[in-house]
């Protein structure tokens, strides 16, 4: 029984560490897609680069999200869906 929780817990601790590497490495990614937009945006009169920034912005919130929910499983809580981005 101590056995199995343990090893029920070293799982749950690898999740939390998947999710820290999966946000960090998504948020580099996003970064560069922001940080290419608005200098797009900058260069050209145009507002078509709204769209790559807005996409930008919603991917934050997803990560975010997804995040939290990874987060929250791994500690065997409960997710509230009503207060997630």
């Amino acid at each position: 029984m101590l056995e199995a929780q343990l090893r029920q817990s070293q799982k749950m601790e690898s999740v939390g560490q998947l999710a820290a590497e999966w946000a960090h490495d998504i948020n580099n990614i996003l970064t560069v897609i922001q940080d290419s937009g608005v200098v797009a945006q900058r260069r050209s009169a145009g507002c078509r680069f709204d769209k790559i920034n807005k996409a930008n912005f919603r991917g934050i919130g997803a990560r975010a999200s997804f995040i939290r929910q990874l987060l929250t499983f791994s500690r065997k809580q409960i997710f509230d869906r009503r207060f997630s981005i």
